[in-house]
């Protein structure tokens, strides 16, 4: 949800560093029901402050989940370790 919610502001930011586009539709205005309403930024860190862990982690989490879905898919059964599963991915790619 919070990845859907930064694509749409990164798409009516209007032109910068990323070549943002202006949106053709009309898009809904999705008002989430949570605590974090006020938060603006980076949606790494408001995913964290949800959870209770830094936006670094849930950064190296959305890494593994893109290098190998098998090994964030240990992560969510409590498997392994964010930690260990990134470094696991970042020596494999030397």
């Amino acid at each position: 949800m919070l990845q859907e919610e930064a694509k749409k502001r990164q798409a009516v930011s209007g032109p910068g560093f990323y070549g943002a586009k202006p949106l053709v539709a009309e898009m809904p205005q999705v008002v989430p029901d949570n605590d974090f309403k006020e938060l603006q930024g980076r949606t790494r860190e408001i995913a964290a402050k949800a959870v209770g862990v830094s936006g670094r982690l849930v950064q190296k989490a959305l890494a593994v989940k893109k290098a190998d879905p098998e090994k964030f898919e240990k992560i969510k059964r409590g498997e392994t370790t964010v930690e260990g599963a990134h470094r696991k991915i970042h020596y494999q790619r030397w």
